[in-house]
């Protein structure tokens, strides 16, 4: 950050990992079209296992994942589990 970004700035606040919440990558997941709650359940705890990094590029790239291997149909909690 500038300084003069900094001077004018009345509250500056950083967020790491930990910031995000298992209701924002619910919501993030909803957002990207699976709605089974199984399914969302699955992936919000396999990223909330202390080996994984939560952030909402690993989430996405994730999600690509199960949205491919689902080919057009709905995503299921067996799928998500399948590629965990």
């Amino acid at each position: 950050m500038t300084a003069a970004v900094a001077d004018r700035a009345r509250f500056i606040e950083s967020f790491d990992y930990s910031d995000l919440t298992n209701q924002d990558m619910a919501m993030f997941i909803e957002a990207r079209g699976i709605s089974d709650a199984e399914a969302i359940d699955a992936i919000v705890k396999h990223f909330s296992t202390p080996r994984a990094v939560r952030s909402f590029r690993r989430v996405s790239d994730f999600l690509d994942d199960i949205i491919d291997e689902a080919d057009g149909k709905p995503v299921s909690a067996e799928i998500v589990r399948s590629l965990i």
